[in-house]
């Protein structure tokens, strides 16, 4: 049991190094913007009527977030970033 997770540990913390590889380089960034930009990052995924469309919107916005959160991107990094998106528009 403690080397199960032991290994699962590992993994997660490979996983999040991957992550602030990935989306810590320029082109990453660029990326992360995209994804903020088309998930709604800052919007309401809510779209009257149609269940089914607020729960993709939702789902889009939460994946976005949870890279957000995994690659540690702290408030300052985070309103820049939402800036860039904002003056791109």
């Amino acid at each position: 049991m403690a080397k199960k997770l032991s290994e699962q540990a590992a993994k997660a913390v490979r996983s999040n190094t991957l992550y602030k590889q990935v989306f810590g380089t320029p082109e990453g960034e660029e990326v992360l913007k995209d994804l903020m930009k088309s998930a709604g990052v800052l919007s309401s995924t809510y779209v009257k009527g149609d269940i089914h469309e607020t729960l993709i919107r939702e789902g889009e916005r939460r994946l976005v977030l949870r890279i957000l959160q995994t690659v540690e991107v702290d408030i300052e990094k985070f309103k820049a970033l939402y800036e860039e998106i904002s003056e791109e528009e």
